[in-house]
């Protein structure tokens, strides 16, 4: 007795809907992953700098608190004041202040390796993590930072700002046995050097948290 023709038609239109089901299906988890990875780079990207943003730049640091960690890597984070942002943010229309940090944040980038990262922390802080680098290696592009900024004042329509920084060097040393919690708490206790050649530098471990 031979097969029902129409029993093996259903069995096509079953097959065919199940293969046009699975395609959709396909279809939509790469429209998520699209999706999530814009809301990733969204939340972890400052619009007005293009840099990292707070959360961004907390992300970097616990990347490399993980390096740390596992392989004992050394590595700095630079804390970077700018007074004149708050001067500039006072007495300038919204677009000059705008155009400012996205000014700063440009130059800052200028000065750093493929590896390192450099985010916006708040109206007045930019905050850069130096991968890999110990006492020896953050000092100089420190200094360099500082001498990038104080060359390139802005002109405001009220007035001229110098950009020269008031900075911090974290310095976490191998294994330092702490959370991200505790270098930001660091980050935000920060006040920096008044002399722009040679900021205030914190060795940041379990057994130090002195400065030199």
């Amino acid at each position: 007795m031979g097969d029902n023709p129409h029993s093996e038609r259903g069995r096509d239109e079953l097959e065919r809907r199940l293969q046009q089901l699975q395609e959709q299906l396909e279809d939509y988890r790469r429209r998520y992953g699209e999706l999530r990875l814009a809301l990733e780079t969204l939340t972890t990207i400052d619009p007005t700098s293009g840099v990292r943003n707070r959360l961004g730049i907390l992300q970097s640091m616990e990347g490399a608190l993980q390096w740390n960690s596992r392989e004992g890597q050394p590595f700095g984070v630079v804390v970077l004041h700018l007074p004149a942002l708050n001067e500039l943010r006072k007495l300038e229309d919204q677009s000059v202040f705008e155009e400012s940090i996205a000014h700063v944040a440009a130059v800052i980038s200028a000065g750093l390796r493929d590896v390192d990262r450099v985010g916006r922390w708040n109206d007045d802080v930019f905050v850069v993590v130096l991968a890999k680098l110990d006492a020896n290696g953050v000092r100089p592009v420190a200094a360099r930072l500082a001498s990038m900024l104080s060359a390139v004042p802005i002109q405001g329509e009220k007035d001229v700002y110098e950009l020269t920084p008031k900075m911090t060097a974290l310095l976490v040393e191998p294994r330092a046995g702490i959370a991200i919690d505790d270098l930001a708490r660091e980050i935000d206790a920060s006040h920096g050097s008044d002399d722009p050649d040679s900021p205030r530098v914190i060795y940041v471990g379990s057994n130090s948290g002195h400065g030199a």
